[in-house]
Parts: structure tokens; sequence; C-alpha cells
């Protein structure tokens, strides 16, 4: 079989797919993506006036598979009021007095533990060590649970899945 490695496009470019689609059915056309009806624009103006009225003209929203697999308190997938106050919990957790007392000392701290379960010369995914920092960063700081503890563990299999 021949397979021809595709390279990406350049950042000037919206590639041959969106060039065929375009030129076939003008720079906004109906689609279907994700499983959804879906209403694709690659007109600049009508994308800045999209951007600049979210919120009061337009609702930005994700399709119901991106809601089922981010899971449905995602502030991807949250609009309007709920979006908001997830958004300024986020803030005030990750606020800079805060990140300079605790969160730095603490993301040392759980890099360290990560590194030492480490096995000299082994093969491991850097997608499942990132989720384990993640999931005990979170772990400690939310529901203030050890890394290690067995209630933790179990909670953290379960993020993994």
């Amino acid at each position: 079989m021949n397979q021809t490695k595709q390279k990406p496009y350049s950042a000037t470019s919206i590639g041959d797919f969106m060039e065929q689609h375009i030129s076939r059915y003008s720079k906004i056309y109906k689609s279907n993506l994700f499983g959804e009806p879906t209403i694709v624009s690659a007109d600049a103006w009508l994308n800045r006036f999209i951007l600049q009225n979210e919120g009061r003209l337009f609702e930005c929203s994700y399709p119901r598979s991106i809601g089922g697999i981010l899971g449905k308190w995602s502030m991807l997938v949250l609009v309007g009021d709920m979006h908001r106050h997830m958004r300024i919990i986020s803030l005030n957790f990750l606020s800079h007095a805060r990140l300079r007392t605790h969160l730095l000392r603490e993301v040392e701290n759980h890099t360290l533990l990560v590194l030492k379960a480490w096995k000299e010369n082994s093969v491991f995914s850097a997608q499942d060590e990132a989720k384990k920092f993640t999931f005990n960063l979170m772990a400690k700081h939310i529901m203030s649970l050890d890394p290690g503890v067995p209630e933790t563990e179990q909670l953290k299999k379960e993020y993994i899945i």
C-alpha cells in the first residue's frame, strides 16, 4: 500500500478540503460535522461579526458528541451564566497570589512524585503520565486528597479510564 505523508498547511492556507468546498458551495455553507447539522463559514467579515456578538446575538456551542467526550460540566461545553460562573471559579483558583504561594510548590512536588515512579529505561505513555499528574494536583487542591491513598488511587483509575 502506497502511503504519502501529509504535511501541515501553512498558516495562510485553508487547505485543499476547504478550498474545494468553498469553490463548490461558497464561503458559507451547511455541512454535517460530528453528526450534527452545522453552518461552516470561511468568510472573515461574518466570523468577526459572530465573535464580536457572542453572548448577545450568537451563543457558542459544540455538538452533543463533543459534550459526551468532554463531560457536561466542561467549560468548553457550558454556555451562558454557567460558563461565566465556572470561568470565575477557575480564575479565582489560579489567582496570582495563590500560584506563587501554593500551586507552584505543589506542581514541583507532584512532578517529583511522578518522576520517582518512573523506572530507568522503561517505556511510558506521556498522555497517561500527564493525566496522573493533573489528577493528583486537582485531587489535592479541590478535594484535599493526597496521592497514593487508596481512595485517591481508585478515583484516579476512574479518571484515567
